[in-house]
């Protein structure tokens, strides 16, 4: 029986001095690639990105419109001839086709959505926020406060996901709100339990794991329950453009957001975390106070005011902005109502804070620098 390893056999013959010389360069040389080691990312990391990408392809899923599928009788001939290859036999169906045969039928009922939530079946559960959004946000049990993701949280960090996607689901649904839905008369009520469900989850500490949830959370609460603080800010950054003091209208913008999200979060962290959420308030702050201005400035009180809805919701607010600078363009850069320092705080809010390239904390900073160079106008 061989070894199952043999030394190899040098064949040279030779002085020493060249068996060395043989040798080492018979070697084979290690190219070195030296350089520094990379760490991994923590595993809190890893797994906080993979919720948010789970988070972000089942909420994206929402969004689609289902087909619904045909029943067997709807696609028969007048003649009503069959053919000899149908399979008369019922196919077989998933849970989630189911379900959805059962909710075209009747409303889902409580134990539905918990049961979908125990199993962490994310079929049912988007197809219940179809046919009835609102079930997820109200309590569910009759003298109780057990929510949808209240019962998710209770059932344990195994869970965490499904609170999670339940708190995706209700942020996407508030960055889609439309100029229509606020009309609804039930409008309202759906804010109220949107901050109800927020405020859990900022409670239980899972606003940690997503800093867009609490951005949500401000949005909601702002909607719901900030109109009087907004109308007030607006207000007083509109008689500091007015002023002469340098940066005042920035800081007063800025500071009084930051100080009314501290109220609200109650947690320094996360609102470090919001910088530059911070700063498209503070944009739009900015915005809705110049256009106040102009306003108060126009001859008749024809011209509305930039909807609050719209506050701290992407560029919905510059997008208005613009808007209405432009419909009403004679008015705001051609007649004499509107003065000439106003007008250039107007186009300097326009131009610095168009595009998506820049950080809206860049836009700030490049805003107040242009804004003190107007003071002496």
């Amino acid at each position: 029986m061989e070894p199952l390893y043999q030394k190899p056999q040098l064949a040279y013959h030779g002085s020493k001095d060249n068996t060395l010389a043989w040798l080492s360069a018979s070697r084979r040389r290690v190219e070195s690639d030296a350089g520094p080691i990379q760490e991994l990312p923590p595993n809190r990391w890893i797994i906080s990105e993979a919720e948010r990408l789970a988070l972000e392809a089942f909420t994206e899923a929402l969004r689609r419109k289902r087909l619904v599928p045909k029943r067997r009788g709807d696609s028969k001939d007048t003649n009503d001839s069959k053919s000899p290859e149908v399979d008369d036999r019922p196919a077989a169906q998933s849970p989630t086709s189911i379900s959805r045969n059962l909710f075209m039928s009747r409303k889902p009922e409580a134990h539905q959505v918990f049961r979908a939530i125990e199993d962490q079946d994310l079929g049912i559960l988007a197809e219940i926020a179809e046919h009835d959004f609102a079930m997820l946000l109200r309590p569910l049990s009759s003298g109780t406060n057990q929510t949808p993701l209240n019962h998710a949280l209770d059932c344990g960090t195994g869970h965490r996901g499904v609170a999670l996607l339940l708190l995706g689901m209700f942020s996407r649904y508030v960055n889609h709100l439309s100029d229509m839905d606020f009309q609804q008369p039930q409008a309202r009520e759906t804010l109220r339990l949107l901050r109800v469900n927020f405020a859990l989850a900022m409670n239980r500490g899972v606003m940690q794991a997503d800093n867009t949830l609490a951005a949500s959370f401000l949005q909601v609460y702002i909607m719901s329950k900030g109109q009087q603080w907004l109308a007030d800010m607006v207000s007083q950054i509109s008689i500091a453009l007015r002023s002469t003091t340098p940066g005042e209208p920035v800081a007063l913008a800025g500071h009084g957001f930051r100080q009314y999200a501290g109220k609200m979060l109650k947690q320094d962290e996360i609102i470090a975390a919001l910088e530059d959420y911070i700063g498209n308030a503070t944009a739009d702050l900015l915005m809705m106070a110049a256009w106040d201005g102009v306003r108060q400035a126009a001859p008749d009180d024809t011209l509305t005011a930039i909807p609050p809805h719209y506050f701290a919701r992407d560029e919905r607010v510059f997008n208005a902005f613009v808007e209405k600078l432009d419909t009403h363009r004679q008015l705001v850069f051609e007649s004499k109502f509107i003065g000439r320092r106003l007008r250039s705080q107007l186009t300097v809010l326009r131009e610095c804070l168009d595009g998506r390239a820049t950080t809206y904390r860049s836009k700030i900073m490049i805003v107040d620098r242009e804004l003190n160079k107007l003071r002496g106008m």
